[in-house]
């Protein structure tokens, strides 16, 4: 995943500790954008957060008024979305439903900020599978519709929607593009309460690095580091949710094209695959996808539920364990 030049300005701007030197980054960023244009998903959820700390830099800016217009208008948008959470989550609690809050509510509420730091787009929500027809009964009586569409590439099982409201989003794990056997508890057992549960910080912290690989928007980079900011956060609590994903390597791989100094306290702290004869580093080399048709992308695919990424090719037994895997897959 490139990151081009120019949103690694803005990546700055959020993350500098220094409010002169983080609003320099922002006026490159600016320069290079004419706001007219589609700005990216990630761009849209944090410029918020940008006019919230660079209010005082922005008196002179001339694209002042048109970031407040932004702030503004994300305000109403986020207010409409919490109150929505709110009685969401209220249902949920009164149905004893496990259910945590991800996403822009799940990582404003875990960095303590205002409600209106950060856009949020939609409602994101982690819930337990068992007794979800409740849960839609309810979203009908609130004229919430469930949307027929398929998102292949997303991991929300259930979206639903509704005119003029913010859509809301329930998934569980294991999530469609991820190979895995965690189950929901290993996160639901990690969450926070305010006024709605929230996935805590470390949950958040794991998540995103796991479907960063997926879905390739630095957002989940960013979360990251603030988070790290703020708690006692490290890359081994990711490990063992990395190995039943398989998702290391390939994160690796991105964070390694990403070309953003500060990304570097995200990269692992130790290669999973070290030898240039193990399973992951020939896929690595063919850079294939674990889904591919292709013989690399099948081996991929079997040689990651046999746990052999890090074993060696020339030895017979792990093929053994792959074809016992793949007969058993039939």
């Amino acid at each position: 995943m490139k990151i081009p030049k120019l949103e690694i300005e803005f990546i700055q701007s959020i993350i500098a500790e220094n409010n002169d030197i983080g609003y320099e980054h922002f006026l490159r960023w600016q320069k290079g954008t004419d706001f007219k244009g589609d700005l990216t998903y990630s761009v849209n959820l944090y410029l918020p957060f940008i006019y919230n700390r660079y209010k005082t830099e922005l008196k002179t800016n001339p694209q002042k008024q048109l970031l407040e217009g932004i702030y503004k208008k994300n305000l109403l948008i986020n207010s409409l979305s919490l109150n929505v959470a709110t009685q969401l989550s209220e249902f949920l609690i009164q149905n004893q439903i496990k259910h945590a809050f991800t996403g822009s509510i799940g990582i404003t509420e875990a960095l303590q900020w205002n409600h209106n730091t950060r856009k949020i787009s939609n409602i994101e929500c982690l819930i337990e599978p068992f007794n979800v027809d409740t849960s839609i009964g309810f979203l009908k009586e609130m004229k919430y519709e469930l949307s027929p569409k398929k998102y292949s590439k997303q991991m929300y099982q259930l979206t639903f929607n509704k005119l003029n409201s913010p859509s809301i989003q329930f998934y569980f794990w294991p999530v469609k593009f991820h190979n895995n056997n965690i189950k929901n508890d290993l996160f639901l057992n990690e969450t926070e309460l305010s006024t709605i549960h929230y996935l805590s910080a470390k949950g958040i912290f794991i998540q995103n690095l796991l479907n960063f690989p997926f879905l390739d928007q630095w957002h989940l980079l960013v979360d990251c580091l603030l988070l790290q900011k703020k708690y006692d956060l490290n890359l081994a609590m990711v490990e063992p949710y990395s190995k039943m994903t398989g998702t290391l390597a390939r994160y690796s791989e991105l964070l390694n094209e990403t070309d953003v100094e500060a990304f570097k306290p995200l990269r692992p702290i130790q290669e999973i695959i070290k030898d240039k004869k193990t399973f992951g580093n020939y896929l690595l080399k063919n850079k294939v996808d674990y889904y591919a048709k292709s013989f690399e992308g099948k081996l991929a695919f079997h040689a990651n539920k046999a746990g052999l990424l890090n074993k060696s090719i020339y030895n017979p037994l792990n093929w053994l364990k792959i074809l016992s895997v793949y007969f058993n897959l039939l």
